[in-house]
């Protein structure tokens, strides 16, 4: 079992589970390495919200374990490209991530759809997605304008 980054419960999983790797943060090739190396993206994370992370293991074609919260809930598609758990419950997160290490069939589909998640969120996807937003709103449509 390895785990790449850091958080707050490092020291107590370090603690817990002597026989795991821990290899800090990575960045880079180095970190792409880590993903093209790996089965499944356990992602328990409630503070990154842009979705990164989420993405990067989407595109290395892993299945990804989140919550449902901020960019998980935008791009994981339950049962179809990954698996969300309720926000705040732990335990189902638990649940889900067992479920799919007992069954590499399905993390191997869910990671070949990933991968295609992630082909249509290109950078040129985003800005255009952006530039559309804000044609909406130079038309006078959506946003209420302050004042």
């Amino acid at each position: 079992f390895i785990l790449v980054g850091d958080g707050p419960e490092e020291e107590e999983l370090r603690r817990r589970y002597p026989d795991f790797e821990f290899s800090g943060v990575r960045t880079g090739v180095d970190l792409a390495t880590y993903y093209a190396s790996g089965d499944l993206l356990v992602f328990p994370s409630v503070t990154e919200t842009f979705g990164n992370v989420v993405l990067e293991g989407m595109a290395s074609g892993l299945a990804v374990v989140a919550f449902d919260y901020a960019a998980a809930s935008l791009h994981i598609q339950h049962d179809l490209n990954g698996v969300k758990a309720p926000l705040g419950e732990s335990k189902r997160f638990i649940e889900q991530t067992f479920r799919l290490g007992r069954e590499p069939s399905l993390w191997r589909d869910l990671g070949r759809a990933a991968r295609l998640t992630a082909d249509r969120n290109s950078w040129t996807a985003v800005v255009e997605q952006f530039e559309d937003h804000l044609r909406v709103l130079s038309n006078g449509s959506g946003l209420a304008r302050p004042g």
